[in-house]
């Protein structure tokens, strides 16, 4: 999770506005209080600054209780200050953990935006998928690679995948990676290489395989400096995804997993 992108949700309309009002009580409020304890309380009053100082010690139901009122104006302020802060420090609280808990939903769902750099995206899912994932920890033990998932398996499959490498950097971005919205989710401009698998779980091989040609187009046509890796089932569509001008062309072979992340590990 982005600390700016974090930062600029919490501070969204409604939580400014619950900011706003608590700036303006305590403006108001500490110069209400230093208005009624100026005079009669100058010792502990000696500038606005004080007001304010105990106003926001008030607010947050801190108590210090270096400074207090004694007059009566000053005492019916302060109740007003308590029961105002009650309601805008939970107003507050609030906020922030649903705007933090809807953002990690959102994660666990692949619908957030992931910030890595010089990672690896691989599109589509099939059932050699998590043995190229394997084979990449296995070949970069110094300093494992970071990978995004674009597919649209089940929720509760993908969950399961996470959760096997969840000591791993692994993350998943929901959508039909085909389309530009999913790879830019996925941080497409900063990855260092993209591989296209066939989408077994969902398609049949040939489908599969112009799904592939299909996304070898539209990232090499967006990006054309990117690395593309694209493994197809079928040898006759091998020319095809060549003049998509995908970088390396992988048919469907038993040792496809270590020819595939030893491409995609490899600089350029």
């Amino acid at each position: 999770m982005n600390f700016i992108d974090t930062l600029k949700s919490v501070f969204s309309r409604t939580i400014f506005r619950i900011f706003l009002s608590l700036a303006l009580l305590t403006v108001v409020a500490a110069a209400l209080v230093f208005h009624f304890e100026g005079v009669k309380n100058p010792g502990e009053y000696t500038s606005l600054w004080d007001s304010v100082w105990w106003t926001l010690v008030t607010v947050f139901t801190v108590g210090y209780g270096d400074i207090r009122p004694i007059t009566t104006g000053g005492r019916v302020i302060g109740v007003l200050v308590m029961a105002s802060g009650v309601i805008l420090v939970s107003l507050i609280t609030a906020s922030i953990s649903s705007i933090l808990v809807t953002k990690k939903i959102r994660e666990e769902q692949g619908l957030e935006s992931i910030n890595f750099e010089d990672h690896i995206i691989i599109c589509g899912w099939n059932n050699r998928a998590e043995t190229i994932i394997e084979t990449f920890f296995q070949l970069a033990k110094p300093k494992p690679p970071k990978i995004i998932l674009v597919n649209e398996l089940p929720e509760d499959e993908i969950n399961s995948i996470l959760d096997r490498f969840s000591k791993n950097k692994v993350k998943f971005i929901r959508g039909d990676y085909t389309r530009n919205a999913p790879l830019e989710r996925a941080g497409i401009k900063d990855a260092k290489t993209i591989i296209l698998l066939p989408n077994l779980f969902q398609y049949e091989a040939l489908v599969a395989d112009e799904k592939t040609l299909l996304a070898t187009l539209n990232i090499k046509s967006t990006y054309p400096k990117k690395k593309v890796i694209a493994f197809i089932m079928n040898p006759e569509n091998e020319i095809h995804v060549k003049r998509a001008r995908a970088d390396e062309v992988i048919v469907s072979d038993q040792f496809v997993d270590y020819f595939v992340a030893g491409d995609a590990l490899e600089p350029g």
